[in-house]
């Protein structure tokens, strides 16, 4: 028998295709494969914690103490800011707003973990 296979799907992408929310559910098995759901921020987080070599728990706590929200929301905020723009553009805008927000992370965790 084979072993399941773990496949990391958004949650966002997986309601859109179910045509429901699946925010209050766990996640799930179908077939052979196991299906974590993740939200975009979760997966960025995850993404980032293996970058800077930290766990999750503490970038997820470092970005709430910077930013009071997590770092999807804070993203979303900072482009809203800078009003109408393009698919194209919006996406460009996402990449850079990241990295900024990927320095300023950086920042503050070498300046919480001290000399």
């Amino acid at each position: 028998m084979l072993a399941p296979t773990s496949v990391v799907v958004d949650r966002g992408e997986l309601a859109a295709q179910l045509g429901r929310s699946t925010e209050r559910e766990p996640d799930f098995v179908i077939g052979d494969r196991v299906i974590q759901l993740k939200t975009p921020n979760d997966l960025l987080v995850e993404r980032l914690a293996g970058h800077f070599d930290i766990s999750r728990d503490d970038l997820a706590a470092a970005v709430l103490r910077r930013y009071g929200r997590d770092l999807i929301s804070e993203r979303d905020a900072r482009i809203e800011d800078i009003g109408p723009m393009t698919v194209r553009e919006r996406t460009a805008r996402r990449g850079h707003v990241t990295r900024q927000l990927v320095a300023e992370l950086r920042k503050e965790l070498e300046s919480s973990s001290g000399p």
